[in-house]
């Protein structure tokens, strides 16, 4: 029996998942408490502690190592903005910007993406479902923790001369069409990209964005006086010209078709429930199926891939 015993494979004891480090940072009492209460629901979240303001939260970084700090926008003694920009300069740590949102503050919200925050969502509200507001905070929370926050570089644009913008011809199909895809944290990656593209003025871009559509003419405004491509929102349906570049945000479900003989973006035929990941997979296919080896795939940080059926299409 004991050799028998001693023969059976030992199974080895599964080592405890480390949990997320979050550090909150908001002037409101409350409003700390609440955030503590929502995540911590989350048994893979650790709120580790809080802080009233900017400086007190450098000074906590330094004992608590969190793995990611919810950051309020405008607070005493040092606001949101300056203590960004200490953190990315000194310890890069992922940065998600709670505040309240509304189309007065989206300058102020860009400028923050600038700085190197990787996401940013609106605090909880007593008018809306709380489970709700609660998942949708611990999935954007878990997401914005993957954010390749030690590759942070500041935002560079070109100075363009009006030269260097391309003229856009309507009546003319693009040759090649690249395809932008990317997540939390991956915000000032598609800038510099987009900014920093040359004057491909027979290529059309799709840069799909994880932003909330009410954000998107911000961002186009932004990305249009710096970028040699003309930036347009996407609507129902866009007919692609070359040297153009589409924003595609959050929630939108998109795919290449045909419409008079011209190339179009338009509303996916798949469920409006398809998760990110399905639905980027079936625009992928839809675009290598109207451009065969011209489709430019570039995916950035927390971009949502699926099962890889779209790549492997294109």
């Amino acid at each position: 029996l004991a050799l028998a015993r001693e023969s059976e494979p030992v199974e080895a004891p599964e080592a405890p998942q480390e949990k997320l480090r979050v550090l909150i940072v908001d002037d409101s009492p409350i409003m700390a408490k609440i955030l503590t209460s929502m995540l911590a629901a989350d048994p893979a979240i650790d709120v580790v502690g809080t802080a009233e303001n900017g400086e007190e939260a450098l000074e906590k970084m330094k004992s608590l190592s969190p793995d990611l700090i919810t950051m309020d926008v405008n607070m005493p003694v040092m606001g949101g903005s300056t203590a960004l920009m200490h953190i990315m300069i000194g310890s890069p740590c992922p940065v998600l910007i709670m505040s309240n949102l509304g189309p007065s503050s989206y300058s102020t919200l860009l400028s923050f993406l600038n700085l190197g925050a990787v996401d940013f969502m609106s605090k909880p509200v007593k008018s809306s479902n709380i489970v709700e507001q609660q998942q949708r905070m611990v999935n954007r929370v878990h997401l914005a923790a993957k954010a390749y926050v030690d590759r942070f570089r500041r935002l560079r644009t070109p100075k363009l001369k009006p030269s260097d913008f391309i003229d856009v011809n309507d009546d003319v199909a693009p040759k090649t069409v690249m395809i932008i895809n990317a997540g939390p944290g991956g915000y000032l990656e598609v800038v510099n990209l987009i900014t920093a593209m040359p004057q491909a003025s027979e290529t059309a871009v799709l840069s799909m964005l994880s932003i909330p559509p009410p954000f998107a003419p911000t961002l186009s405004s932004f990305l249009n006086l710096r970028s040699r491509f003309d930036v347009k929102i996407i609507s129902e349906v866009a007919t692609l010209s070359p040297g153009r570049c589409y924003l595609g945000t959050s929630g939108a479900h998109l795919e290449f078709g045909v419409a008079h003989g011209r190339c179009i973006l338009r509303k996916s035929s798949i469920s409006h429930e398809a998760v990110d990941g399905e639905s980027f997979e079936h625009l992928l296919t839809s675009a290598a199926q109207l451009y065969n080896e011209n489709v430019v795939v570039v995916l950035l940080s927390g971009a949502e891939l699926g099962s890889m059926q779209g790549l492997s299409a294109v």
